[in-house]
């Protein structure tokens, strides 16, 4: 099976590296995912590498179709803003870098709690407003358009678990992740992507890019970018240092 195209994502593989290691995903065989926002996928994908029986939920139709055709998981196209889910009984919700984009998050906090067993898990991800560039104009880039556009440029950690405990949830597990210098690398590229491609609506956008010259370089590299951004993590982790994405779960009470 080809590679994801949304694995050599800074973002996306540095969220990941945390979320596997998280102690419910060795027992994720059999369980119901739901991944709202999905975009493309990748999670997606890593959830049901796990056993999970996933289903993706975005407006996106391009991405849906992709997900879909290529690894056979089950998708829904709804805009998770406005739209009623019609969803339940689900084991695990993910919410990955959308909450910024939703003018009301409670309301997709609310959504998700309704979506989950009781005892069941939200996993939530956000850019964080305690990293150092999070207000900075490469930060910004590419959110300006489409179903990407940003509300708002992240979340305090206070702020998160505050409005998880509003709609039922216990925290269970936060951490920062994203520190310097994967955010500049994540911000040097999306220069790059943008200089060319000039918007970015959506991530089914990112496809075409992964016929190019430049995507095959990344991908020949990306293995050792992600060794030193590793060690990056552990290093600003022990100093207690804060970085630029919360990852947080909530236990449904």
């Amino acid at each position: 099976m080809n590679q994801h195209p949304m694995s050599v994502n800074v973002n996306t593989a540095i969220r990941w590296n945390v979320i596997r290691n998280l102690p419910f995903m060795k027992s994720l065989s059999g369980k119901k995912v739901c991944d709202l926002g999905a975009g493309l996928g990748f999670f997606s994908v890593g959830f049901a590498k796990c056993g999970a029986n996933v289903t993706a939920v975005d407006v996106d139709k391009d991405a849906l179709d992709y997900l879909s055709r290529t690894y056979k998981i089950d998708v829904l196209q709804r805009d998770v803003e406005n739209d009623e889910l019609g969803l339940s009984d689900y084991d695990v919700v993910f919410i990955g870098e959308i909450l910024e984009h939703i003018q009301d998050p409670s309301m997709l906090i609310a959504k998700s709690a309704g979506a989950l067993k009781t005892n069941g898990l939200l996993v939530l991800s956000t850019p964080a407003l305690e990293g150092l560039l999070i207000h900075s104009e490469g930060k910004q880039l590419a959110h300006t358009h489409g179903s990407e556009k940003h509300e708002r440029d992240g979340f305090t950690e206070s702020e998160l678990k505050e409005l998880l405990k509003n709609s039922g949830f216990e925290i269970t597990y936060s951490q920062f992740t994203i520190f310097l210098f994967a955010e500049l690398f994540m911000q040097i590229t999306k220069r790059a992507y943008m200089k060319s491609k000039k918007a970015y609506h959506s991530q089914s956008d990112v496809l075409a890019v992964t016929r190019t010259f430049k995507y095959r370089v990344l991908k020949l590299i990306f293995p050792l970018l992600m060794m030193l951004f590793r060690a990056e993590e552990f290093l600003s982790l022990a100093m207690g240092l804060k970085g630029h994405c919360h990852i947080l779960v909530g236990r449904k009470l």
